[in-house]
């Protein structure tokens, strides 16, 4: 704000003195100084504005490729979980198959597929499972001692 400040003082002291005789009605000289100054500001503003869309497009590609690295862990993670979530079944349940919902889905698709596909796996395991007659060998271990 001072920089406003000092320049309505300024053209005041230059309207009411005429620069003390030497710029006259209409202001010429005064005319072309703020003309100058504002060419000079605008250079200043561009100038500014690109070194800030730099820093923008460099913060920008550095979140990307942050996001990215975090997706490639999170992918792996996710692997090594579902291959011991295997191992621990197979060890607890040997004879029995594992029931699994495998997709292959794009990293295009929207939320609403991915719903569809899980629920259409839901059902189709249900209805298999559902065809399967109930036996007394399907009890849980901790039940067997309790009846």
């Amino acid at each position: 704000m001072t920089f406003v400040y000092v320049h309505v003082i300024g053209f005041a002291v230059w309207c009411a003195t005429g620069l003390f005789g030497l710029d006259q009605y209409p202001f010429n000289f005064l005319t072309m100084t703020v003309s100058l100054e504002a060419i000079f500001l605008a250079t200043f503003v561009m100038i500014g504005q690109n070194r800030q869309e730099a820093r923008d497009k460099v913060q920008a590609e550095h979140q990307y490729n942050h996001q990215e690295t975090e997706l490639t862990e999170q992918t792996e993670i996710l692997k090594t979980l579902r291959s011991l979530t295997e191992e621990i079944h197979a060890t607890i349940h040997p004879d029995k198959k594992m029931t699994t919902i495998v997709m292959n889905v794009s990293t295009d698709a929207s939320p609403e597929e991915i719903a569809k596909l899980v629920t259409d796996s839901i059902a189709k395991t249900k209805d298999e499972n559902d065809d399967k007659p109930t036996t007394p060998d399907d009890t849980t271990p901790e039940m067997d001692g309790k009846r």
